[in-house]
């Protein structure tokens, strides 16, 4: 299921084209990996500790 994000503040607009592929890696990342587990990870009261160095990988925790 892929991430389905309104953009009522039209914000979209304001971001460079960098930003934009920045923004759509991030959201495949979500579908491909995030989405799929979710509501097991909620319902079992859970963090996936394994996501974590790919959220690294992808810049999330700052500036690189």
């Amino acid at each position: 299921m892929p991430y389905n994000a309104l953009d009522y503040y039209n914000l979209d607009d304001l971001l460079n084209d960098e930003e934009r592929m920045i923004r759509d890696s991030v959201r495949d990342w979500v579908s491909d990996r995030v989405i799929p587990i979710i509501d097991h990870a909620f319902s079992d009261h859970f963090f996936p500790m394994d996501l974590v160095s790919e959220m690294a990988e992808l810049g999330l925790f700052g500036p690189t």
